[in-house]
Parts: structure tokens; sequence; C-alpha cells
């Protein structure tokens, strides 16, 4: 198992944007407003032959105002007491505050390895500032700018003295990634927290809880998958301020770098124009998909309840119609197990690998039987291009694309369906154009 490095310090002072500059991303958000990180997020990093897993926390305050920021704190106090070295975030600017000297105390009393990273250390300057650090009684303090990269190399240097040394291999297996959507308080933090076995995200009775997008991998029945819990959105590309943009932002990246989606939808309510919205990312983005219907231990005549919303579901978004159909209590923990198997179902359907001269003859049959006509032009099939996987797809050469319409093309698809278990997949028909190619002379 890899060690972990902490992130954590009080609110605002640049913990995420020191997270961003390590990895050379934006998964984490960034903004001036305090409070911005609320769940925890990690990523493996390397460095100087050291391989170690970056977990980035929310603001640590010795007095939550609120049951989401105490929640905060937990998890910030959790993770620190078990990492290999905390990267205690101080503000170059602002000096030492009461929060600053309370936190220091906490880690003394834990007695973890401390790096006292001082943050937004932009000049020489401001550089020279850091010494007053030295108070805090948690060693040399590390002047750093998360914005302009500056000594970003010490302070991994620091910390890779801390981790023990570790042989970098990648493993051959793909470990499936899967990703939870679902409109505000649908339940999504619940269920990544049922399916850790703890509280790996912070949940909350209010709508909007999780404002970014947050990942944990398990091992569940000896099967390593990796699930991303995202913000839920509304109404899409209706924000009530520049966090819910990044969130959506966020989430569409995650989606695209997904191989199943979990489209959790809330039985009592029902489907939703916020679902349709989801439903319509995860069909765009060519990623197969599970629906799930949560808080079914509230749920009465269930039978009929599950047939109703399955066959709402499927009739509103025909473009989703090849999704898998479950129902659970993320609460409960009720059905969930089925919901694993339901999710590896629709990730090996996802990665089937179609045979090219079996799928030939399908088409070649279907376009026999049924021929597509447009304006007076015959569809007409000249070859099987490509068959490739992840997500299945079939490029067929013909003489017109534009005589298949969308119906067409679903068509043809469920006829190849009809041979091969793709249920929970997309199974994408892409028509090109055949290429005459001239006779030499």
């Amino acid at each position: 198992m890899l060690e972990r490095v902490v992130i954590a310090g009080r609110p605002n002072v640049g913990k995420s944007a020191l997270f961003n500059r390590i990895t050379s991303t934006r998964r984490a958000l960034v903004s001036d407003v305090s409070g911005t990180t609320i769940d925890y997020i990690e990523t493996q990093v390397d460095w100087e032959g050291k391989r170690f897993i970056l977990a980035d926390t929310g603001g640590w305050e010795p007095s939550p105002p609120d049951i989401v920021h105490k929640k905060m704190r937990d998890i910030a106090d959790r993770l620190a007491a078990t990492a290999a070295a905390v990267i205690f975030v101080v503000d170059a600017k602002t000096g030492i505050t009461p929060d600053d000297e309370a936190f220091a105390a906490r880690l003394r009393r834990l007695g973890r390895k401390v790096l006292l990273t001082v943050n937004k250390a932009d000049t020489s300057e401001r550089a020279d500032t850091a010494s007053e650090f030295w108070r805090l009684g948690l060693g040399e303090p590390i002047p750093v700018s998360a914005a302009t990269g500056r000594n970003i190399d010490g302070l991994l240097d620091a910390a890779a003295e801390f981790l023990a040394p570790c042989e970098i291999s990648e493993s051959s297996a793909r470990v499936p990634k899967v990703i939870i959507l679902g409109r505000p308080n649908a339940g999504k933090s619940t269920l990544l927290n049922r399916l850790a076995g703890m509280e790996r995200s912070v949940t909350d009775p209010r709508p909007g809880t999780t404002r970014e997008s947050v990942d944990i991998a398990l091992d569940i029945d000896g099967r390593r998958i990796i699930f991303t819990d995202t913000p839920g959105i509304a109404r899409k590309r209706k924000f009530s301020g520049v966090l819910d943009y990044l969130s959506f932002v966020s989430m569409n990246k995650f989606v695209e770098k997904s191989d199943v989606a979990v489209l959790l939808a809330d039985a009592l309510e029902g489907i939703t124009k916020a679902d349709e919205a989801l439903a319509g990312l995860v069909a765009e983005s060519h990623k197969a998909c599970v629906v799930v219907f949560n808080k079914w231990d509230a749920a009465d005549n269930r039978e009929d309840l599950f047939k109703r919303l399955t066959s709402e579901f499927e009739s509103k978004y025909t473009f989703l119609a090849y999704a898998r159909f479950t129902s659970i209590s993320a609460v409960t923990g009720m059905r969930v197990p089925n919901l694993i198997a339901e999710i590896l179902a629709a990730y090996e359907a996802y990665n089937c690998v179609i045979d090219k001269r079996a799928v030939e003859d399908i088409i070649k049959e279907a376009i026999r039987k049924r021929p597509a006509l447009r304006e007076g032009e015959k569809l007409s099939y000249k070859g099987i291009e490509s068959v490739t996987a992840s997500p299945p797809t079939v490029v067929i050469s013909v003489n017109n694309p534009a005589t298949a319409n969308f119906s067409y093309r679903r068509y043809l698809a469920n006829r190849i369906r009809e041979v091969y278990p793709l249920k929970g997949a997309p199974l994408r028909i892409v028509l090109k154009r055949a290429v005459h190619k001239q006779s030499k002379k």
C-alpha cells in the first residue's frame, strides 16, 4: 500500500492551489471563497523514485460553524493521524493566526512528521518573513508559491525524505473507472460512503454539499474499482455561482475519463429534468451506464414501481435505452451488492470485442432485409472498415451515409445486440462514404 502525504491547514491558505501545482492538474477547485474544498481528493505522485498518494483536504477550523465544516475538520484530523507526512500550509501574507496555532498544537499531539509550508511566498522579501513561523514549533518553515511554482521541488524533496523507497511499476490489468452522477441530494456521497465502508465523502441533508469530483479506489470481492463522486447539478448550464460552474466543468472531464456512469435517481421523486440532462451527458460521451433508483427502502409496491420507472426512462430517453437498471438503498445498503454486479456487467459489455467477420454477416443481412432509402437513393453496403471496443464501435463503408438516419443506425445496432451481450454499453454505428480507388494504368 502506498504511503499518503496530506495537505492540511486552515481555510483559504492555498492548499488546493498547491495540490494542483504539485500534480500539474486543476482537479481541486480554487477560488477566493473560504471553504471551497469540502471533500478530500487524492492522486498518485511520483517523485525521485518515490511513489505516494497526495491528498488535499478541506479547511481545518478549531470551532467549525456548522455540521459540514465539522465533518471537514474530522476528515482532515483522521487523514493527518494516519499520514506518512503532513504538509501543513500557512499563509506568508497574513502571518501566524490563532487557527494556525491550534492546528500546530493538534499536529504536535499526533506526533506526525510535518512539513511546515509557507505558501504565497512569491518574492524574496516575502520568503524572508517565513522565519516567523518557527514559533509554531514544527521545524524549519519551507517558503513556496503555489501560484508561481517557487520552491515546489524543494518541498517535494523534503517530503520524499519521509517516505520509504518504492519500486515504480505499472499493472497490466485495467481498472474500471465508475462515475456516480445524479441531481443534488440524490444520495451520491451516501452511496460512495456505503461502498467505501467509511465516511470518505462529506454528506449532508442539504443539496450541493459535494462541490468537487471525488474519487476513491476500492477492492470489492477481489476486484479493484475506482469510483468518482460528483457534485449535483440541478439543471444543465444553470449555475448559482462560479463554484457551481467549476464543479460542472470538473464533472464533464471526469465523465470523459470514466468507463461506466452510475446515474442515481430518486425513486420517490421519479425522473426529473436534471436526470434528463445527465442522461444526455452520458449518451454524448458514449459511456456504459447503470441507472439506479435510490431510496428503495422507503418505496411502496416496489415491483410495480420498478417497472414503471424503467419504462418511463426508456421511453423518455431512447438515446440511453441501452442502460442497465437496478434499485438500491444507499442508506441501508439494500441491494448494493447487486449494483456492483450490474456495474461489472456494463463494464464487460463496454470492453466487448466484436468479431469483424460475424458483424459483417449481420450488417449485410440487415441491410438486405431492410435497405435504407432517401430521396430515391438506396443505401449500399461496401464493407466493414473497423471494429473496436471501449465503447464497441463498428465503422461501416457505404455509398452515401446520409441515406441512413438515426433510427436506421439504431436498427443496425439492434441487429448486432441480438447476437452480442452488450446490455449496459453503447454501440456506435459509424457510416463512412466508401472511397473508390482508381486503378493504375
